[in-house]
């Protein structure tokens, strides 16, 4: 199987009770990124750009196919489209900002 078919069985996602196109800009800790989205253990692509703080705690992030460590202020940036694996271990701590190109588009 080539790797433009896998991509059609990776899901999207997006920002729960936000509909797609719309201008949204989302700050939430670790603990609330998991009920926003679904499974961010499981690769997924998102549908938005997100930037993410790590504050406490050390692991490692997949992002497009490569492994990133992190530790205490780290900072990951991540594109909209990116197919992503977030394994946060326990004791990591941090921030994410979530925000739709919309919301770009519309605050430059």
């Amino acid at each position: 199987m080539s790797s433009s078919e896998l991509l059609k069985y990776i899901p999207e996602v997006s920002i729960k009770n936000y509909r797609k196109n719309a201008s949204c800009f989302l700050i939430l800790n670790l603990d609330e990124l998991n009920e926003k989205q679904f499974n961010i253990n499981s690769p997924h692509r998102i549908s938005y750009y997100q930037l993410t703080l790590i504050t406490e705690g050390e692991g490692q992030i997949v992002l497009d196919s490569r492994k990133y460590k992190y530790s205490p202020r780290t900072l990951i940036a991540i594109s909209k489209g990116c197919i992503e694996t977030a394994v946060f271990n326990e004791g990591t701590g941090g921030y994410t900002v979530l925000f739709s190109e919309e919301y770009i588009n519309k605050n430059p």
